[in-house]
């Protein structure tokens, strides 16, 4: 997409997105960042599969695998910079087809979400290392999915753009409009990316009405919205535009 359009010129770039964690009738506007970074978690760890009768006659994945993930978590509370948060979501683990066969490999997989970019880098660099180095202590060894990078830079609003639609979006919607930072959302946008070719301002519309039972999280299976909300992303979106 930004390739496609990266010969246009662009004053300012809109968007935004519906937020559970938000209360509907709300509309978060903030200065800064107000999604996370997102690097993604992709590995194998190969050993030498065989009869579950006679482990020793091979090299269990499983073993080493779990020992990593362990090794991780240790490594996360001690190796690195407490003041800059970074989440560990591991939400893959597959590995064996039957009770009696030791398989040859497993798989991992998970994110990373962060606010300070820098700090997703270098916490990612640590789980490869940890893995790796863990790995070889059982006698297996990892590969890396070609998506295993940091892939997503936070989401990060221009303070005047913020300013601006602090103050058009506050005249078509008084008092619907919040700063309040315990709205900042951990999950991740490719909106980020199109700071590339202008400055951005990314809002957040909230859904949660707990009268109707609009509260549960994104990508759950309770996930539902209140209707009523699309109101105040459109009317937002257009305020912007035609002021801007």
């Amino acid at each position: 997409m930004i390739a496609a359009i990266k010969g246009i010129h662009f004053d300012a770039i809109y968007g935004n997105h519906l937020a559970s964690n938000v209360p509907s009738g709300k509309i978060y506007i903030k200065d800064g960042s107000i999604m996370a970074g997102m690097a993604m978690l992709s590995w194998q760890v190969f050993g030498r599969g065989g009869h579950a009768s006679r482990p020793d006659l091979s090299v269990n994945p499983i073993f080493a695998a779990t020992s990593i993930l362990n090794a991780v978590s240790i490594a996360w509370n001690n190796q690195r910079d407490i003041t800059k948060l970074v989440t560990l979501g591991i939400t893959q683990f597959q590995g064996g087809e039957t009770w009696n066969v030791i398989p040859d490999s497993v798989y991992i997989g998970g994110t990373l979400r962060f606010f300070d970019w820098e700090s997703g880098v270098k916490s990612l660099e640590l789980i490869k290392r940890v893995a790796t180095e863990v790995a070889h202590a059982h006698g297996c060894i990892v590969r890396f999915g070609e998506k295993m990078t940091a892939q997503v830079p936070p989401v990060i609003n221009d303070p005047q753009l913020t300013a601006f639609a602090n103050k058009t979006i506050g005249t078509l919607f008084p008092g619907r409009i919040t700063a309040n930072e315990d709205y900042n959302w951990y999950a991740s946008e490719t909106f980020a990316l199109y700071n590339q070719l202008a400055p951005t301002l990314f809002t957040l519309v909230g859904v949660e009405n707990r009268e109707l039972g609009t509260t549960a999280g994104h990508h759950t299976a309770a996930f539902d919205i209140d209707e009523d909300a699309l109101q105040y992303g459109i009317g937002a979106m257009l305020k912007f535009a035609t002021a801007y």
